[in-house]
Order: C-alpha cells, then sequence, then structure tokens
C-alpha cells in the first residue's frame, strides 16, 4: 500500500495529473490511509503531500477535498502529537489551499482546524515551513470567514 501512496503523491506533483487521481477515487484512498492508524509516517506524509496539490491546483481541486471528507482528516492529523515527517507541513498547506477558495475558509472553521492550526504554530517541535502554512491558513480565515478575526482571536492565535 506504501507504493501506491507514493505513487499517488509523486503524480500529484504534476497538476495535470490531479484530475486523474480525482478520476479513480484517489482522494477517499488517501483520506483512509491518512485516519488509518496503521499507515507508516511515509504513508500520512505522501497522503497529506497529494492532498495539498490536489486542493492547490484549482478550486474545483479544493471542492473535491472538501466533498469528499478529507478536511477532517487534515485536521486531525495536523493536531495529532507527535508525528514525524512532513505530514503537519502538508496537512496545513491543504488546509490553507481550501480555505483560499471561495466558502473554503468557512468550512475550515465549521471542521474545527482553528485551534489545531493555533496549537501547531505555537508548538515549539513544528518546523518553519508548518508554521508558515499555519499562518497562511488563518490569514486566509481572518479576510474570508465570516467573524473570522473573532475566531482566530479567540482561539489565541494572535494576542486579542
Amino acid at each position: 500500500m506504501v507504493a501506491t501512496i507514493e505513487r499517488l503523491g509523486l503524480i500529484t506533483k504534476e497538476s495535470a495529473n490531479c484530475a486523474e487521481v480525482l478520476a479513480v477515487g484517489g482522494i477517499p484512498f488517501l483520506t483512509a490511509a491518512l485516519r488509518d492508524v496503521a499507515s507508516s509516517d511515509d504513508s500520512k506524509d505522501w497522503c497529506a503531500y497529494a492532498l495539498a496539490n490536489i486542493a492547490s491546483v484549482s478550486a474545483a481541486g479544493a471542492a473535491a477535498v472538501v466533498a469528499m471528507g478529507a478536511v477532517p482528516a487534515l485536521i486531525a492529523s495536523l493536531d495529532r502529537d507527535p508525528i514525524a515527517g512532513k505530514t503537519k507541513l502538508w496537512c496545513a498547506k491543504a488546509l490553507a489551499e481550501v480555505a483560499a477558495e471561495a466558502g473554503g475558509a468557512s468550512t475550515v472553521v465549521a471542521a474545527g482546524a482553528v485551534p489545531a492550526l493555533t496549537a501547531a504554530l505555537r508548538d515549539v517541535a513544528s518546523s518553519d515551513g508548518t508554521k508558515s502554512w499555519c499562518s497562511r491558513t488563518l490569514a486566509r480565515i481572518v479576510e474570508k470567514a465570516a467573524d473570522g478575526a473573532a475566531v482566530v482571536v479567540a482561539a489565541g492565535a494572535v494576542p486579542a
């Protein structure tokens, strides 16, 4: 299974291939593997990477990530402690890409991402890349979600 997940991740490097991953049911497969406690850290890295790439390629890709239920799995993986590899970075990037699209910021807020993003941002063990993507996601929430600023401040991401 690891080889299949890695291949899906690798082919999503090319934005033209993301539609193919969607067509073959890639998002539910990647989401299930991301949620699976038995999945290796490498598998989780590739799952989150592929979901981030799919969400970043177009509004349709971001909408598919939402519609196929990946957002809660991305939040759970971002919030999981400890986690090796780059899973948190890719989860934060995927959430940022979803939040950039129309209605996406509100979806990310409603799914409960703000506390997980805030925790990852404050975690000294988080990489600079993870913190950067968490910051971008929170900024997009402030910009695009109804009451986004209030939600972000209430979560403690910024001083009141």
